[in-house]
């Protein structure tokens, strides 16, 4: 699957790993590098989380999927997803219409989970140009103790080879994805978002 006109508009306040957590895993037991591998935690991070990384949301955020048209079924990119925020559709006369949210029905039983009028409502049709509709909707755990156990250890194997080949990217030079985590990405994958 493809996307466009995905962005973020709100990120994730947490990590999904503490970065003691981390240094556990990495057998360090002081404080110097603390910076530094904080550092490699968010770069791992980044790796994976949202429509930039694989296509899934690790932490609770919200996207913003913008459309020209209003189709009667919207398949919403990303996952987890955990609820719709907002639906705007722009109005001949230039003005942005929310629609009730009790007139949106969110299918969450199937994937890729879509998005369709409530039975019985009907929603505004937008004015024809680009970008008239803007679907609002969060993803992603709400705590790091309910986020996915294999992306976060996608996580960690990323900052830990970050950290124990920190000289090669510091040089700028390209570190090879640990076998594990490219493994574990791949199963996790949502689609190419651009």
């Amino acid at each position: 699957m493809t996307w466009g006109g995905v962005s973020v508009v709100s990120k994730p306040e947490a990590l999904p790993l503490a970065l003691a957590d981390l240094k556990a895993r990495l057998r360090v037991d002081h404080d110097d590098e603390d910076l530094e591998i904080e550092g490699f935690l968010r770069a791992a991070v980044g790796m994976i989380d949202g429509p930039e990384g694989i296509g899934v949301a690790i932490m609770r955020q919200t996207w913003r999927l913008t459309l020209d048209i209003l189709p009667a079924q919207v398949i919403l990119p990303g996952a987890p997803i955990a609820g719709l925020v907002a639906l705007r559709v722009l109005d001949a006369g230039g003005a942005w219409q929310e629609v009730p949210l009790e007139d949106c029905r969110l299918v969450t039983g199937i994937d890729p989970v879509r998005l369709m009028p409530a039975p019985g409502a009907a929603w505004p049709r937008p004015v024809a140009q680009p970008g008239a509709v803007q679907i609002d909707y969060t993803l992603g755990a709400e705590t790091a103790d309910h986020a996915d156990p294999s992306l976060v250890t996608a996580v960690a194997l990323i900052a830990g080879q970050f950290y124990n080949h920190r000289e090669t990217v510091v040089a700028g030079q390209v570190v090879e994805l640990p076998l594990g985590a490219r493994h574990i990405m791949e199963g996790r994958r949502r689609g190419l978002v651009g």
